[in-house]
């Protein structure tokens, strides 16, 4: 088997309020397989082209090969958050190809079955406090014992006094209204400086939230250390 072409598709469904990016890797037996590469949907894209091709005419069981040639191939471009997300995608399709082929559950490629169900979690998100527990809620009410959400509406790494106290309505207005028996987890997306982030998680510890998720940029681990070490969140 080998794999004949690799493509890129960007989409933007109506009912969500965000653009996902599937891979499709297509072999020379038919057995075509897919991916999820969502990020930047007209940059991502062009990556996963790019890196596509060097794929045609490979075996696409050699997983491995493929992930470490696509990552090592160019200096400029190893490891960004694009070029990871692309080789994410084109490897998720090689893993569904490699299961249809041999007529198996990926899982059962990657070591067996560890559990029968999940824990799964639903979105607290609204751009008022209103909102926010309108959406908790219609997850709460399908059963849901857990919700996540970015409660924070600023741009870069420094939130104003005004932008901070809104966060904290929100989350205030969602911990209310779903009792303390819903779990809830806080997203930042590495957007707050080190000390605006302990700032923020001190003020949210009130909240008990479940986990404080990447509040200052994930690539600089000291102040990721700092925050923990400030914080009584996980």
């Amino acid at each position: 088997m080998k794999i004949t072409n690799v493509r890129a598709f960007a989409t933007a469904p109506p009912e969500v309020n965000r653009n996902y990016v599937f891979v499709k890797v297509e072999t020379d037996e038919g057995i075509e397989g897919w991916g999820e590469a969502t990020m930047g949907a007209v940059s991502v894209t062009g990556v996963i082209e790019e890196l596509g091709e060097m794929l045609w005419g490979r075996d696409p069981f050699r997983i491995e090969e493929a992930w470490q040639m696509l990552y090592n191939f160019s200096h400029n471009l190893r490891g960004g958050v694009l070029h990871m997300a692309a080789i994410s995608g084109i490897d998720i399709a090689l893993w569904d190809i490699k299961g249809k082929a041999l007529n198996v559950p990926v899982y059962e490629l990657l070591g067996g079955a560890m559990r029968d169900k999940f824990w799964a979690y639903g979105r607290f998100d609204g751009q008022t406090p209103e909102l926010a527990v309108e959406n908790a809620m219609s997850w709460v009410e399908q059963g849901l014992t857990a919700l996540k959400g970015d409660p924070h509406s600023h741009k870069g790494l420094f939130p104003t006094a005004e932008s901070q106290r809104d966060a904290l309505a929100k989350v205030e207005a969602v911990r209310d209204a779903v009792g303390d028996d819903v779990e809830l987890m806080i997203e930042v997306h590495g957007r707050l400086s080190t000390e605006g982030a302990i700032s923020m998680g001190r003020a949210l510890e009130q909240y008990r939230p479940f986990w404080f998720e990447e509040p200052v940029p994930p690539e600089n681990v000291d102040a990721m250390l700092k925050v923990r070490d400030a914080v009584n969140i996980p």
